[in-house]
């Protein structure tokens, strides 16, 4: 690992990240004084696209209200549980839930008064924030291994008197020998790749120094694994023959971890872990705040909430803290919106708690199950978002809102299914990683990712494009074909002998059973079939 300065704390980091930002400070005064935004709006969605919510906006007010898309603000999803609420507060809660200090989100006028406009836009600043901050975590981590490598320092005496104590070390004693593990026993050209995730290493024990060794071993006794016998003692573990060493994020967690594993007794943290964290969300919640935020409203928290209603909570799959926060709202009567990671556990019924409890209360428990999660007061509105938004998925990888947009305006004049044509423009537009997330909304999308290749090739030829829309089917020959092949054979001498790759997308049936079967196939010059897949899809949309 190359050396490093260590430092103690995020804070002057986080500032330096500021200041080299830039953006105008949020302005509620705008758009308190246009009078149309006074209008009273009630929008209720779980996972709605920031775009979708100012086309409600519009449609409440009449004031022509967008989200831009160049700038990716139309793209980014939101929880939004608001009832008769000023429109003004709204559109300026959605400025704090995303904005940090000095890295904003705006909205800007777009046409002069009275006939003003507003378009909702990421700020340079902020579409760089989630790179800046992703490496601020990396470096946190970095420094944090360094700090606990140049503490665990031993000398030859203490490795001595370790080996020659019959009694096993404990955790706390073990944590310094397991940072010595990886600064002595794995090559130093590698320690960085593990740090930064690129790789794993694993070690035969028996290659291993006898000191570390006895971390293993001293390891193994303080884990309370395998059977339990009759005297309350539990039946010897086999030893373990190699350890392994890798670092990644637990659950929601913003910074890496480095974990050393035991070969069938399980892995302890070493490095990161809750303790870094925690430091680190507490400097990024003081990035979040700003101006007009509030960390607490003592008069809204403790509001008691109502029984829940029958059949008010969110209907279908909604993921579990959506679905508890739209619950929080619901019975609580304070506007709530979020910006929340996508959990695919979806639960019925919200969080389990005592009748009678504050609003407070009720965050507070389910911050317990959801550690990320951070809140704060804005004009009477709870804002609630997670820590680690920066490295999630579903963040990074945004499906565009315009493409949504085109396949559901699509879908509906089809009776709810996307037409063959429409499918292969996305597969073509959208990169594997902005498929992978709008599966999450759209479950066709993961069988279209499997064959993207061979569709997109099809959306660039205008010719099969057409051929798929009228007839539902397309032939790409030569060169193209083989392109389409790629992700169908796998053979470097097979994808050569391709002459022609066949699309197909037929449809059947009727209402709930009404399904479209998909069918790519590769054949040779002879027309011999060297391939083929397919998949099903039914009716719905993102």
């Amino acid at each position: 690992m190359r050396p490093r300065h260590v430092v103690t704390g995020f804070g002057c980091a986080l500032l330096m990240i500021s200041a080299s930002l830039s953006g105008a400070s949020p302005d509620a005064e705008g758009l308190r004084t246009d009078e149309r935004l006074a209008r009273p709006v009630t929008i209720s969605g779980a996972r709605l696209f920031v775009a979708e919510v100012a086309g409600e906006l519009t449609r409440q007010t009449g004031v022509k209200i967008e989200a831009d898309e160049g700038s990716g603000a139309a793209d980014a999803r939101v929880l939004v549980a608001v009832k008769d609420v000023p429109a003004w507060r709204v559109m300026d809660a959605l400025q704090g839930l995303f904005s940090y200090k000095l890295a904003l989100w705006r909205w800007e006028r777009t046409e002069q008064h009275p006939t003003t406009g507003y378009r909702f836009v990421q700020t340079r600043a902020a579409q760089g924030l989630a790179s800046r901050l992703g490496a601020l975590a990396q470096r946190a981590f970095e420094d944090d291994a360094a700090a606990r490598i140049e503490a665990a320092r031993l000398s030859d005496e203490e490795r001595a008197g370790q080996l020659n104590d019959p009694t096993p070390m404990t955790l706390q004693e073990l944590r310094p020998w397991g940072a010595r593990v990886f600064a002595e026993c794995v090559p130093p050209d590698l320690q960085d790749a593990i740090l930064r995730g690129e790789r794993a290493y694993e070690i035969p024990v028996a290659g291993l120094p006898r000191w570390a060794q006895l971390f293993v071993e001293d390891t193994s006794k303080t884990v309370r694994f395998g059977t339990q016998l009759p005297d309350g003692s539990r039946h010897p573990v086999r030893p373990s023959s190699t350890i392994r060493l890798w670092a990644d994020r637990i659950g929601l967690d913003a910074v890496p971890t480095l974990w050393i594993g035991l070969e069938g007794i399980g892995s302890r943290d070493y490095f990161g872990g809750p303790r870094l964290e925690r430091r680190f969300r507490e400097d990024l919640q003081q990035l979040w705040l700003g101006a007009g935020d509030a960390r607490a409203d003592p008069k809204l928290e403790s509001v008691v909430l109502q029984d829940p209603q029958p059949g008010a909570g969110p209907g279908g799959q909604v993921p579990f803290i959506h679905r508890c926060l739209m619950e929080c709202a619901a019975r609580s009567a304070v506007p709530v919106i979020g910006r929340l990671p996508y959990e695919h556990a979806t639960l019925p019924g919200g969080l389990p708690v005592e009748r009678g409890v504050s609003l407070g209360r009720y965050i507070a428990v389910l911050g317990e199950s959801y550690a990320a999660l951070r809140c704060k007061w804005r004009q009477g509105i709870l804002l609630v978002g997670y820590h680690s938004w920066f490295v999630r998925d579903e963040e990074l990888y945004r499906a565009p809102w315009r493409i949504v947009h085109r396949l559901r305006n699509a879908a509906a004049a089809r009776g709810g299914m996307v037409p063959p044509a429409e499918v292969a423009r996305a597969a073509a537009e959208m990169s594997p990683m902005q498929l992978r997330a709008l599966a999450d909304d759209w479950p066709s999308a993961s069988s279209v990712l499997c064959l993207q290749t061979a569709l997109a090739c099809v959306a660039r030829d205008s010719r099969a494009l057409k051929s798929l829309a009228t007839t539902g089917r397309a032939t790409l020959q030569g060169a193209d074909a083989r392109q389409a092949a790629l992700g169908l054979l796998s053979d470097v001498g097979t994808i050569e002998r391709v002459a022609r790759v066949l699309v197909k997308a037929t449809e059947s049936g009727s209402g709930e059973s009404r399904r479209a079967d998909w069918f790519v196939a590769a054949y040779d010059q002879a027309g011999a079939e060297l391939g083929r897949s397919g998949f099903l899809m039914e009716p719905g949309t993102p």
